[in-house]
Order: structure tokens, then sequence, then C-alpha cells
């Protein structure tokens, strides 16, 4: 990767190197590279070069363009507020860094207003708009591309002797795409993580891993709350890359073939709920993965709602309000329909039938917001619309939820000879 990459940036056309007493016309065509001898008349000879010349031309190229520890010159390719913290660590480190790791640093970012976009400005940092129509990729020893959104061509990656690096916020494979913090709360997965990769042409979060760190998901957090915590995270693991750039170029590792999930774009149809098909935990996922994007949807009355303010699954488990909903069903609660609604005015609590319990919101918008007090006291006290259900709706949760299916002992054995066999390789 590195010593192709050196060619591809200081090629950009046919040239003659001379080492000994020999010449080398070097032709980089389609990404590749061709190389053949020179006879003394300067007209090319069919001879090859043998493999040690070869390399011994590889050798004085890589030499002469690529540096070998810190500082680096960075290109910076972000969009949002994940993307942000970790430009901020990289400019800090610029501006005053006990330790040098950053000298030169320009951003890439789509022709749009962003959260990159605004802090590249202010702090006057030189800014080129997606997609790219001319950059000195010379200039710059790596690339780091942190929720960019966009695929970058192979041979624009390949101009940087140390390739573009991705802070990706999972333990790939699992959650490749676009939306792995959403995926996680979603699917109730009790551990995260950071993966330092290198970005490969035409897929998204499939090259080989630099460095990956774990984290337990904080109990009951949302996915503004594990974004910031995974943006501090990542910004630290990608300044230590930073620090051992080189020697992780060498120890880089191909992701595991087992495991693989798909962290696709949402929107605000998945943060719908059809009550008769959801548990009061689907619901609580589905609220803190999606409710700060699109808000909670339901339909009550033929209206659009919003559900807001929802009450943990531990706090509906009290003691009081299994009393009150007891006293307003004696039938039985199993008997209520999915989508009934009771105040619990002791709490404020608009509680709602689903699959098999009940959820609790303190606020919802009908219109307007307002608090489950006032949806009460406006609609439901009064008797022709106590029997009103909030409406089910579809949502297609189904096709997003993902179990990590454990490879069986021969399964798991053949990846342990083939990633160990590879890293002896090297």
């Amino acid at each position: 990767m590195m010593q192709r990459a050196v060619i591809a940036a200081i090629l950009p056309s046919p040239v003659l190197y001379s080492f000994g007493q020999s010449r080398a016309s070097v032709l980089l065509h389609s990404g590749n590279l061709f190389l053949t001898k020179v006879g003394s008349g300067g007209g090319p000879n069919s001879q090859a070069f043998c493999r040690r010349c070869f390399s011994r031309f590889i050798d004085e190229f890589t030499s002469y363009r690529t540096k070998l520890k810190p500082p680096w010159n960075v290109l910076f390719f972000g969009t949002d507020e994940y993307a942000l913290t970790h430009l901020k660590a990289l400019n800090a480190n610029r501006i005053g860094g006990i330790q040098k790791l950053v000298d030169r640093l320009e951003v890439v970012v789509p022709n749009s207003k962003c959260a990159v976009r605004g802090y590249a400005s202010e702090e006057n940092l030189r800014t080129y708009n997606w997609p790219l129509k001319s950059v000195d990729s010379s200039q710059f020893d790596v690339g780091v591309v942190v929720s960019f959104g966009h695929l970058i061509p192979g041979r624009f990656i390949n101009m940087f002797p140390y390739g573009i690096l991705n802070i990706h916020p999972s333990i790939l494979p699992r959650w490749r795409g676009a939306s792995p913090i959403i995926h996680t709360i979603l699917n109730g997965d009790r551990e995260t993580g950071i993966s330092v990769m290198e970005i490969r042409p035409k897929h998204f979060d499939v090259g080989p891993l630099l460095m990956q760190m774990r984290f337990a998901v904080p109990e009951n957090c949302t996915t503004f709350q594990l974004r910031n915590y995974l943006a501090i995270e990542g910004s630290s693991l990608l300044m230590k890359s930073l620090h051992d750039l080189p020697v992780l170029e060498k120890m880089e590792y191909e992701q595991n073939e087992y495991g693989v999930t798909y962290a696709h774009k949402l929107n605000p149809v998945n943060a719908r709920i059809c009550w008769e098909q959801q548990t009061p935990g689907d619901i609580d996922r589905q609220y803190r993965a999606l409710s700060e994007l699109f808000g909670l949807r339901s339909v009550w009355k033929g209206q659009s709602v919003r559900l807001n303010d929802m009450v943990s699954l531990i706090d509906m488990e009290a003691q009081d309000i299994h009393l009150a909903l007891q006293n307003a069903f004696p039938e039985g609660e199993m008997t209520v329909r999915p989508g009934i609604a009771f105040y619990f005015d002791a709490r404020d609590i608009l509680c709602i039938r689903c699959k098999d319990g009940w959820v609790g919101f303190h606020s919802i918008t009908v219109r307007k917001l307002m608090s489950a007090k006032s949806f009460y006291n406006g609609y439901l006290s009064r008797p022709e619309l106590r029997a009103t259900a909030f409406e089910s709706q579809l949502n297609e949760l189904d096709k997003y939820m993902f179990r990590i299916h454990l490879p069986n002992s021969k399964q798991l054995s053949m990846a342990s000879e083939k990633l160990l066999s590879s890293r002896a390789v090297r």
C-alpha cells in the first residue's frame, strides 16, 4: 500500500528514474504501475528488471517520499458532530500539542452546511468542497475520514503514502455502514467500540484494521449520548494511531468474515410505533435510538402525534402504577387492547398499552406540545374519547434487527489459522 502510494503521489506522468547504471521508465495507468528498463540510447528495452533491482527502485522512492515519524500532514474528511470532535483533537495538537503529531491540517466537506465546515471556517483551516476537483495530494502524508458518507475513489486513496484512515464507532465487522450508533442501541447491544481501519474504494467499512477498542454501552443511553462518548474515545484512539502509524500499518489485519451486520440509514418511518407487535423493551430502545432525530410517532384520532419524555422501564414497574392500572382495568391488563391509554395523575404519566405491557410518557405533541395532564384534561377525560386508542403503524424495524450468530468450533479454528498465517507472512 505505502510503496504504491508513494509512486502514485510523485509520478503524475511517465518519467525516467536512474539508479546505478540503469534507468527505469515508470508509467501509471488506471492505478497500475508499469516498469520497464531503458537502454543507454534512451530507447525501451524489453528486458525486465530483476526482483532485487525492482525492490531497490521501490526502496529509493519510499525513502524519498515517505515520512517515517510524526508530525504528519493530514487531510481530514468529515461532516457532523461526531466528526467534529475528531477534527478538534487534530487541530488542538497542531496548534499546541505537547507531543506534536499534526503539522499541517486541511479539510474536505460536502458542498453544504455542516458542523465541520463551520468549525473549519472559524479556525481558518483551508477547506475543499467534495467532490474534489483539484488538491495537491503530495502535500499530505495521510487522510482521516470520520462520518463522511461518501465513497472515495481508489486513485485518490492511493495518493496518500499512508492511505486514508477511518475512525468508525463500532466493533467491525458488526455495524458496517452509515448509522452504527443508532443500530447499536436499537438492537440492545451491550458492547460497542471504536475501529481504526484503512478505507477501500467501492464499499464502506471493509478495509483492514489497525486498532480496535471495546467499551460497554452505558445503560439507558440515547443515540446522542453514546455518540458524544464514542467521539471522545475515538479522537483519543485516532491520536494514538497517528503516534504509531508506521508500525500499525505493518501490523494491519483483515476483518473477521463472521458476524457481519449492516447499519443502514434510518428515516422517520422507523420511528412509528406498532402497538400490537412491539414490547415495552422494543419501544424503549426505539425511543432512545430515534427520538432525538425524528421523535417517536403514532396516530390518535386520525392525527399524527409525537410521544415525548418517555418514562424508564424501571419506573413503570413501580407498585403504585401497577395498582392504578389494576383498578382501572379490573378485568385484567391482558384484555386491554394495544394502543389504549390511561392517565396516572399521581406521577403525571400517560400510560399506553403495547404488546405485553405498558409504556409511559410525560408529554405529547398534538398540534402543539402539551403535558400528559393537559392531554388528559383536553381529550382523555371526555367520556366519548376514553376508549379511543393510539393506532399502530408499520415501521419496518423488523428488517433491522440483527443478532450475532456465533460460528461453530470448526469455523473458529479455520478463522484463527487464517489470521495467524497472514500475520506470520508479515
